[in-house]
């Protein structure tokens, strides 16, 4: 089974960050600091590099948390990477 982009951040959110909630635990509306998953600077870092590694994308330093607030903006910085990258390397492809 395919995990769609939005159970893949989740699972690395749950699993390389070690919380102690569950997959389904995690909405778009989850805050990703303070009150909600309570990231500090070093687990950002490292979420990061996990995205970068899990996606085979690349993020500008402090892109994300400059951009993000929850998991919904993360999602969709994500995907917007993603999409980038695909229509990079389909141009590539055809040129």
């Amino acid at each position: 089974m395919t995990l769609n982009v939005e159970e893949r951040l989740k699972k690395i959110l749950v699993n390389q960050l070690s919380y102690t909630l569950s997959m389904e635990q995690v909405h778009e509306d989850t805050p990703l600091y303070s009150r909600g998953l309570g990231l500090n600077s070093l687990e950002m870092v490292s979420l990061v590099v996990g995205l970068e590694n899990e996606f085979d994308i690349f993020f500008e330093a402090d892109e994300v948390a400059a951009s993000v607030g929850t998991f919904g903006s993360l999602l969709q910085v994500v995907r917007q990477k993603l999409s980038q990258d695909g229509a990079a390397s389909h141009h590539k492809k055809g040129s």
